[in-house]
């Protein structure tokens, strides 16, 4: 398969993820509202989050990468690792500053599952980085 194609097959499955984790948390959240649907609605998102979480991430290799120590990488490997984290954690506080803003404007109440769902974000972000530009590394 070509490069160009494997990236544009990587974005999309990216675009799934980070699409089916908010919407996991919100069905999750207004679960009792979708009644005998829910099952089927948050099944389908947690198998689409799960899904492209392997083929975005485990099956490249990137989120390792993202978590790899400092002595263990070369400089290269180190520069590309710094530019991925300081452009992740920039969209980030962006993000949660937006979701503070949303929380504040309205009545949706902080939970556990969608600090988790934060958590989850700010390790996954690098790595979407990665492999949004189709990076080297």
């Amino acid at each position: 398969m070509s490069e160009i194609k494997k990236n544009r097959l990587q974005r999309i499955s990216i675009t799934i993820h980070l699409i089916s984790l908010p919407a996991l948390v919100c069905t999750i959240m207004t679960g009792d509202q979708l009644g005998s649907w829910f099952q089927i609605v948050a099944g389908t998102f947690l198998g689409l989050w799960m899904l492209t979480f392997y083929f975005s991430f485990n099956r490249t290799g990137l989120f390792n990468f993202t978590h790899t120590k400092v002595k263990n990488l070369d400089e290269r490997e180190l520069e590309v690792s710094r530019r991925a984290l300081r452009v992740a954690y920039s969209v980030f506080s962006i993000v949660a500053v937006l979701l503070l803003f949303c929380i504040a404007l309205t009545s949706l109440k902080v939970g556990v599952l969608m600090a988790a769902a934060m958590l989850y974000l700010a390790h996954v972000l690098p790595a979407v980085y990665l492999g949004w530009t189709g990076e080297k590394r």
